[in-house]
């Protein structure tokens, strides 16, 4: 009795929408996969941790897992296989992921392969960029923070520093390594931005506080310098959570009295 045939190997090509620079997979899954299994190697190989509900946009109709409180499905998710479908190359169907951000995968079936007996499937063969953080806002939010920790506007804050000054200044605020050089390492990422940014914003605000204290020393009415009675440390607040502590002398309070004639 001969053994029944291997099913067939779908290439897929799974495309977050609305992102740019494209973030991609390229899987090969077995026919016989189920929704549920399409489910799970979509969040693994996208990055994603499985904390907000989906389905599947497919020919018409939703398919996806069932969660309490969430959507439910008329079809069985462990019962319905990729195969069932009778899905041609380059048609197209659609997995969204957190209703909230709107996360919307285009998977579109780049071939149909043979199965190859000694391969493992599922299997992710290619791919670009990280998915973005869980719970982020959406691909317009996203998108926005990527532009305003980009380089470019890393180096514009850096250069009105720069020109704004009056001495010359250098401090090791950040040290970034590159293991490879390719062109998907090019410019930074958001995590190093970020990095260059709160050291930034560290620099200014300790130098802005020192220049007060020192502003401090003299009295704003005479001019001559305060007498103190010791030292201590002030704490200041600047923005995005960027603390500075400086050490500044305690002065004296004094009481201006005016004296008619």
């Amino acid at each position: 009795m001969s053994e029944p045939p291997e099913p067939a190997i779908y290439q897929l090509k799974v495309v977050l929408l609305g992102i740019s620079p494209m973030i991609w997979r390229r899987l090969l899954v077995c026919g016989d996969s189920t929704i549920t299994d399409l489910h799970y190697i979509l969040q693994i190989t996208m990055g994603w941790s499985d904390d907000h509900l989906h389905r599947f946009r497919i020919h018409g109709k939703q398919f996806g897992i069932a969660r309490l409180g969430g959507l439910t499905f008329r079809d069985d998710p462990d019962a319905v296989r990729l195969k069932d479908f009778r899905l041609r190359i380059n048609e197209r169907f659609l997995y969204e992921y957190d209703f909230y951000d709107n996360w919307q995968h285009q998977i579109r079936i780049e071939n149909i392969l043979a199965h190859e007996p000694h391969r493992a499937y599922p299997v992710c063969t290619g791919g670009n960029r990280a998915c973005p953080p869980e719970d982020c806002g959406g691909p317009l939010r996203f998108m926005a923070l990527r532009q305003h920790y980009s380089i470019f506007h890393i180096m514009e804050r850096l250069l009105e520093i720069i020109e704004g000054g009056d001495t010359e200044t250098v401090e090791n605020i950040v040290c970034l390594e590159r293991g490879s050089f390719l062109p998907e390492d090019l410019g930074l990422t958001l995590a190093e931005a970020k990095a260059i940014l709160a050291g930034v914003q560290k620099s200014m605000v300790e130098q802005q506080a020192t220049e007060y204290v020192e502003q401090q020393i003299c009295c704003p009415n005479c001019g001559k310098r305060r007498l103190h009675k010791g030292h201590h440390t002030l704490v200041y607040q600047g923005t995005v959570h960027i603390r500075a502590k400086i050490g500044a002398k305690e002065f004296y309070r004094t009481t201006l009295f005016l004296l008619r004639m």
